[in-house]
């Protein structure tokens, strides 16, 4: 299978929704450069086509690769008949005709709509905002599909995989875990465009680092940090936490205060004794207020009671992050 490109079929769907078809033939181009033979593209392709003999041309070539494609018959049948009538072409031809397959979960998708219809999931990197800010329909196929993909990860990594999970990353707010499948996808030979946008994008993220060992809790504070423009890396217990410190230097640590272990008071000592590494801010969590005394000791730059509000960590944060 071929290294899947920067350049996918959602991108090119976006910018007909946007009505940007120049854009969306450029992009398209690029994809049939390398898969010359991908009938969604050359479907789309003749969609967007500049006049009508130019769409002619594309359904032509589809048609000699698959005759019995009954889109591209369809479609050839429509744009002739116009043709024939004089009338507008290319864009009188319906958006529903073009359809393309999920990134995510293989469903179809068709042309009028910006996500899939199945997951939820928007599997191109054109909007990385419009990614974190979208509601998943099935977040738990999402997550099932985020399993069989890393299952395929440990039998051996390849630029399609690490870009597969990139995408899954993306779209559960595990931005982190994104960043490095596309920097991953980037050095095995995926380096186009939209990858390399998304990778500077996160690496000038604020990094945040929580620690706590309810999920509960960090699947709480994910979407509010990476709604919020921060990315989130998450760790279940002191002592992950003090590691993924040491490997990661976080701009800022998240701290629960009761964990079974190393606690968050030991971790915070812990985490102040790397003063030379990375003096990083830190909030601590706990639901009782006499605890706030006992973690500015530890070396706490904040604390927040639980239950706490979206508004007031966010506060706190860009607080001790200045801009």
């Amino acid at each position: 299978m071929p290294t899947i490109k920067a350049y996918t079929l959602g991108d090119a769907v976006l910018a007909v929704r946007a009505g940007q078809r120049e854009t969306s033939r450029a992009i398209l181009d690029v994809i049939l450069q390398y898969e010359p033979a991908n009938q969604q593209a050359l479907l789309w392709r003749a969609g967007v086509a500049a006049n009508a003999e130019e769409s002619v041309q594309f359904l032509q070539t589809l048609l000699r690769l698959d005759p019995n494609n009954q889109q591209a018959k369809e479609s050839l049948n429509a744009l002739r008949a116009r043709i024939a009538k004089k009338r507008p072409p290319v864009e009188a031809v319906s958006e529903k005709v073009w359809k393309r397959n999920c990134e995510v979960c293989d469903a179809e998708i068709l042309a009028a709509q910006g996500k899939c219809p199945r997951c939820g999931c928007i599997d191109s990197l054109t909007n990385l905002k419009e990614i974190v800010d979208n509601n998943l329909k099935d977040e738990s196929l999402v997550l099932e599909v985020r399993r069989i993909w890393e299952d395929k990860l440990r039998k051996g990594g390849t630029a399609e995989i690490h870009y597969r999970l990139g995408i899954l990353g993306m779209n559960t707010l595990r931005n982190s875990e994104a960043l490095y499948h596309f920097e991953e996808a980037s050095r095995l030979g995926n380096n186009f465009p939209a990858v390399e946008r998304a990778i500077q994008t996160l690496r000038g993220q604020k990094l945040i680092l929580a620690v706590d060992d309810s999920r509960t809790v960090l699947n709480t504070l994910r979407p509010m940090i990476v709604r919020n423009g921060m990315r989130f890396l998450e760790a279940v217990d002191g002592e992950d936490g003090l590691n993924s410190f040491r490997r990661n230097l976080p701009d800022l640590v998240v701290l629960d205060f009761q964990m079974p272990g190393m606690d968050g008071l030991e971790t915070c000592r812990q985490i102040r004794k790397e003063r030379l590494k990375n003096n990083a801010p830190i909030i601590m969590l706990s639901g009782k207020l006499l605890d706030k005394l006992r973690a500015k000791m530890a070396g706490a730059n904040d604390y927040l009671g639980k239950p706490f509000e979206e508004a007031t960590l966010v506060r706190m944060i860009h607080k001790l992050l200045p801009e």
